[in-house]
């Protein structure tokens, strides 16, 4: 399945304005008091990084940029409510809830930055791990979740077919265009 929705790859990305014209459609018609999924919430979460990094239409006035903002702030407030309530007893349905296995990079940036990690017990991320098809880079860009969960991702990683390509990826291959550093459990190691 595809993401059809929002998406904010880079402040750079000239194919990030398309998403503008929908994202003032939904800028326009959020209202806080509205119960969201978790994927709604992750598009908020989208528009707010093309906010935050001042990336906007060129036919936006002033004074709709700083509706915008106003509008982004309270979208945040949403999203932090939301992901405040993520644990052990609702990590693995919202997870199976997510659109799509790209938007897994925004849903683990957002358990590190609330910090809802703090909430998830080890037994139960080691269950989301192993029971279901996670891209576990994305998981790996999160330092603070990756130190939480060191034993769970070192064992995990011991048996994954593609731990060699991630270690290459990370220590070995050079990086020519802007790189998104992996965080390995310190735990794992040649000894």
């Amino acid at each position: 399945m595809s993401w059809n929705r929002i998406k904010f790859y880079s402040k750079y990305d000239g194919a990030g304005f398309s998403y503008l014209e929908k994202a003032k459609e939904i800028l326009i018609c959020f209202d806080e008091k509205n119960v969201y999924t978790i994927n709604d919430l992750i598009e908020f979460y989208q528009i707010k990084l093309y906010i935050d990094n001042e990336v906007f239409l060129a036919i936006w006035t002033p004074e709709e940029i700083e509706n915008y903002k106003s509008i982004s702030k309270k979208m945040w407030t949403v999203i932090i409510r939301f992901w405040q309530k993520i644990n052990d007893s609702n990590l693995l349905e919202l997870f199976e809830s997510l659109e799509c296995w790209t938007i897994e990079d925004s849903f683990w940036e957002m358990v590190e930055n609330v910090p809802a990690y703090k909430q998830i017990s080890n037994t139960a991320f080691n269950s989301l791990i192993n029971s279901r098809k996670v891209n576990i880079r994305a998981i790996l860009y999160n330092e603070k979740t990756v130190q939480k969960f060191a034993t769970e991702l070192r064992n995990f990683l011991l048996l994954y077919e593609e731990t060699a390509e991630l270690l290459l990826a990370q220590y070995v291959e050079k990086h020519d265009r802007e790189w998104q550093y992996l965080h390995f459990p310190k735990s794992l190691s040649l000894r």
